[in-house]
């Protein structure tokens, strides 16, 4: 269309779908944060009385996988996993080579490819990586692969004999430790099945996971790192749910079967 897309424009294309289905038919509305498709919200709501703007809860907890990615305690770390995955989406030797070592350490899954739109992808590549360490450690100390000279750095993250290595997992195990739970529950509230107290339901899930972790003798973090994370997960917590468009989602929370019986 060569029409400005505003959010009236937006609300009377929705609008002329609902009533053409019917509006008994609509409970909720949702979309992301820009401003257009926010207003395009409001008006629907205005118009549909029935209507309950819904946070977009798996775009607030993909933001928040991107600002924990953006921590500089994760920068390196992220850097090097991207060159290992890239290189062994470019190389059929490597890939081959590799494939062949994770049969026979009966290793089902190999490498994640890299995505562009999902900032939890970073996640899902980082435990694809955990998973075929003990295959990669073999493949390189076997000389079955020989990375590139600018990329020569890369052989001693996965030498089993490198302190780097070792440091390497470490790293890798610290964002897993944190990214995983949101990267499950993004997964988990995409499904077809969800409603409005899984919102609030997964979201606690997650602040309850970090602060066990936290709370660890043993945690992996500094205070000053626990408290970074933290700080991102309130405020992401807070524009999702706290500050939302409706306490739709914590008001059905109590609803929830998982929660019924509970104090």
């Amino acid at each position: 269309s060569d029409e400005s897309h505003t959010g009236e424009f937006i609300a009377q294309i929705v609008l002329k779908a609902i009533n053409l289905i019917g509006w008994s038919h609509f409970a909720g509305v949702t979309s992301d944060n820009t401003g257009n498709t926010r207003i395009a919200c409001q008006i629907l709501c205005a118009e549909i009385k029935t209507l309950i703007q819904v946070p977009d809860i798996c775009h607030h907890l993909n933001l928040l996988c991107k600002d924990i990615t953006q921590l500089s305690m994760f920068s390196m770390m992220i850097k090097h996993l991207r060159s290992i995955i890239t290189y062994f989406r470019k190389s059929h030797a490597a890939t081959d080579a590799l494939n062949k070592a994770r049969k026979s350490m009966n290793i089902n899954r190999g490498l994640e490819g890299i995505g562009k739109t999902r900032f939890a992808t970073v996640c899902i590549l980082a435990l694809s990586l955990k998973r075929c360490f003990p295959t990669l450690r073999q493949i390189v100390d076997t000389h079955q692969v020989k990375f590139p000279s600018h990329k020569s750095g890369l052989t001693g993250l996965l030498m089993s004999s490198s302190s780097h290595s070792l440091d390497f997992e470490s790293q890798i195990t610290r964002f897993t430790l944190i990214l995983a739970p949101i990267a499950k529950s993004i997964a988990c509230l995409e499904s077809s099945r969800t409603d409005l107290s899984d919102i609030s339901l997964f979201y606690f899930a997650i602040g309850a996971t970090l602060k066990q972790i936290f709370d660890n003798n043993n945690n992996p973090f500094s205070p000053e790192e626990a408290g970074q994370i933290r700080a991102i997960f309130n405020s992401q917590f807070r524009k999702a749910l706290s500050e939302g468009p409706t306490d739709a989602p914590i008001c059905h929370n109590p609803l929830n079967e998982l929660m019924q019986g509970r104090d």
